[in-house]
């Protein structure tokens, strides 16, 4: 693995003459990339080697726009090396961080930092690129899956009871902000800032797009495993005192995002062969949906 960590650094100009004799390379977890943690001469960094086929799903220069945006108002990671062709990425390393976790996250004090980061984006004012669109994204997805001929995973006929909640969500949607789209708690680092203060940063910007915050709230819910008493905590923590709207706008987002995540996964496996985790994934977001979807009918 380091062989194919000293070419990738090899090419990035930071690295260019320079001796790796003294190259530290650490794995760390991802789902369909390869990331690890740099140490050279008492230098940190991220490198985040793309995933095979992943390039289908995620618009480098957009990803880049993006991640670079955030990064200049202190919710993001440095990027210093950004291959657009391959998605192969360097940014700088998050000195004494911790990856969150749905545990770490459901604190208190976490889940209301993470609440008003993701405000602090949501009210930046910066331009992504792209926007992200419930129903049309799903469609995309299912496309894909139906092109590979694979197994759906119950989807097109979740997408069928979903039509009945398009018109009534579409009607009531939001206006768009800068949303980061994939807030798991491992996209997460918690740190310290000035004078000791806790900072907290996102990483991983592949999906950022121009979308409603609500999608972010109801995201960060469903990778954490919330329950009612934690959303309630997430929405305090980022309303104040939320309306009767903004809790609606989460409860539909929090029903019908599972779809979104599991066409992801169903289309992710069968172009890219990724295997049982990510069809394990989507059968039980697909499940999530039709739990929560009467409720929302009838709300």
């Amino acid at each position: 693995m380091n062989d194919v960590v000293r070419t990738t650094l090899a090419r990035i100009p930071r690295f260019a003459g320079r001796s790796l004799e003294r190259l530290s390379v650490q794995p760390l977890e991802s789902l369909t990339n390869r990331s690890y943690r740099i140490t050279l001469d008492g230098e940190r960094y991220v490198l985040r080697i793309a995933g095979a086929g992943t390039g289908r799903f995620i618009d480098r220069p957009a990803e880049l726009h993006n991640a670079r945006l955030a990064a200049s108002i202190g919710v993001a990671p440095e990027v210093l090396f950004f291959d657009a062709e391959d998605g192969t990425m360097l940014t700088r390393f998050i000195a004494d961080s911790v990856t969150l976790d749905a545990r770490r996250m459901r604190d208190p004090a976490t889940l209301s930092l993470a609440a008003r980061t993701m405000k602090r984006l949501h009210e930046s004012g910066l331009a992504f690129a792209g926007r992200m669109e419930l129903f049309p994204k799903i469609d995309e997805y299912l496309a894909l899956i139906d092109e590979r001929r694979a197994d759906d995973c119950g989807l097109h006929a979740a997408r069928g009871r979903a039509e009945a909640l398009r018109p009534a969500f579409e009607q009531a949607a939001a206006p768009i902000v800068p949303c980061h789209i994939d807030p798991t708690p491992a996209n997460f680092l918690l740190a310290r800032a000035a004078a000791g203060l806790p900072a907290l940063y996102l990483i991983d910007w592949e999906y950022a797009a121009m979308g409603e915050a609500a999608w972010d709230l109801a995201g960060l819910s469903i990778e954490a495993g919330f329950d009612e008493a934690d959303d309630r905590r997430l929405l305090d923590a980022y309303h104040g005192q939320p309306s009767a709207t903004d809790i609606a706008r989460f409860r539909a987002h929090r029903a019908l995002l599972p779809l979104v995540a599991a066409s992801w996964a169903v289309a992710h496996a069968a172009d890219t062969g990724a295997g049982a985790p990510l069809i394990a994934m989507a059968r039980q977001r697909v499940a999530e949906f039709h739990a929560r979807a009467a409720g929302l009918a009838s709300g």
